[in-house]
């Protein structure tokens, strides 16, 4: 993400949110292991912060087990992120719908081309895809 983006991204944040940033990303984290993709954008960024004041060294090694147990179990596994779920992307401005706001200037056609291959490209390799 170039640095405008995520300055597009950050404005967006409030105070509290923006906390998520105290603490640098890694691998895994706690709203990972605590609903992945199935939760709201905000919620995520709500657990996020939890983690900053809670940080242990014990808390990262629950976090590694439960993410270890997770990729094992293929439990909570989404091949591709719902905008109604308020992710952020560069340049879209999600509604409280879900749909993009009508301001947002449209994609253009090679840009909904390469879209539709990734998600049949996903699909295809999701674990319950036809051979």
């Amino acid at each position: 993400m170039r640095d405008a983006e995520r300055a597009q991204c950050f404005e967006k944040y409030t105070l509290e949110e923006r906390r998520r940033h105290d603490v640098r990303p890694g691998i895994t984290g706690w709203a990972v292991v605590n609903g992945r993709n199935a939760l709201q954008f905000r919620e995520r960024l709500r657990l996020d912060v939890w983690y900053v004041d809670h940080w242990s060294l014990l808390l990262d090694l629950r976090i590694l087990a439960r993410t270890a147990i997770q990729v094992l179990r293929r439990t909570d596994v989404s091949t591709t992120e719902d905008l109604a779920l308020g992710f952020p992307l560069p340049g879209v401005d999600v509604g409280t719908a879900g749909q993009p706001k009508a301001a947002e200037p449209p994609v253009d056609g090679a840009t909904l081309d390469r879209l539709g291959a990734l998600t049949s490209h996903a699909q295809a390799l999701s674990p319950g895809a036809k051979e």
